[in-house]
């Protein structure tokens, strides 16, 4: 029969060992303790039977402690999970064509983690072009995506470096495309950028302007 002392070791070193799952022989040990009481026959005593009451609870409440405990370090982060690791960033990228009075190119290249993107957009209209620096998404409705950042690269008398920059992409046959701007000095950060751009930016009629060519790829849904 393990001691209490000995029972206690274990207990310890294999959470200490940073372990998820319950081991043989922590369970043999907290076992053990559950059929400690002596099996052998004695007269009765009111001590003998307090004992026996608190002896019982006591193990008891180590197996409710340790599957606690195995419980909330899985639950922790970096402890084991049923999900397992998040999926790789999804691809944002295309070109499309559509026109506003001139015809405007913009070609999207960048990658998303969630609500957070890398990567840039070139927009071309006439003989001006300005990239932007793409940093964070919005999805505005199930079919309507805003890639937000800033202008980082202009042609001389095009569109301020730092202007804070949308590129509004609505899927459908064909898909609709859209710019919105703010003003530089607006001081928001890029997601408060996307959720202040009205609706009317998207729901207006005439502002997402229809495809003529090409197509940007869009993941099906905010989140990796």
């Amino acid at each position: 029969m393990k001691s209490e002392r000995d029972t206690t070791r274990i207990v310890r070193s294999w959470l200490e060992g940073g372990s998820t799952a319950v081991p043989d022989r922590v369970l043999d040990a907290v076992l053990s303790q559950l059929h400690s009481t002596p099996q052998r026959r004695s007269p009765w005593s009111p001590r003998r039977l307090l004992q026996m009451k608190f002896v019982m609870p006591i193990a008891g409440a180590a197996v409710v402690v340790l599957v606690t405990l195995v419980l909330g370090r899985a639950l922790l982060p970096g402890g084991s999970n049923v999900g397992g690791p998040a999926g790789p960033p999804a691809t944002i990228s295309g070109q499309v064509t559509y026109l506003l009075g001139d015809e405007i190119t913009v070609d999207v290249d960048a990658s998303a983690n969630g609500s957070s993107l890398s990567g840039g957009a070139t927009v071309s209209y006439g003989a001006d072009q300005f990239t932007i620096g793409l940093h964070c998404a919005r999805m505005f409705d199930d079919t309507t995506w805003m890639l937000g950042g800033e202008i980082n690269e202009s042609t001389p008398g095009g569109q301020p470096i730092g202007t804070r920059t949308a590129v509004i992409v609505r899927e459908g046959s064909p898909q609709q495309v859209s710019l919105w701007f703010d003003d530089p000095s607006a001081g928001a950060d890029c997601p408060a950028f996307l959720n202040g751009i009205p609706n009317d930016a998207v729901e207006g009629l005439g502002y997402l302007r229809p495809v003529t060519e090409g197509e940007i790829l869009l993941p099906n849904r905010l989140g990796g």
